[in-house]
């Protein structure tokens, strides 16, 4: 993944693949680690209409670091 994006940006690129890998799968979970700007990331899901595959990924993960307001607002969308 490119060094030059935002760490919003690329955890949405890794957020919105079919199946994480684990490679991705552990690179995910470091962003996850992170602070991170989650309205950035779901106006870029919701941009693309990934937000479904955002949704499923997180949830597989189990939602690690995701604050609940998000973790509703996906569900929901």
């Amino acid at each position: 993944m490119r060094e030059n994006m935002s760490p919003e940006d690329q955890l949405g690129l890794l957020l919105a693949r079919g199946h994480l890998n684990p490679e991705e799968r552990t690179r995910t979970l470091q962003f996850l680690g992170t602070p991170l700007q989650w309205p950035v990331i779901l106006e870029c899901a919701y941009s693309h209409q990934v937000y479904p595959l955002l949704y499923r990924n997180l949830l597989e993960l189990g939602f690690p670091g995701v604050p609940h307001e998000v973790q509703t607002e996906l569900k929901s969308a």
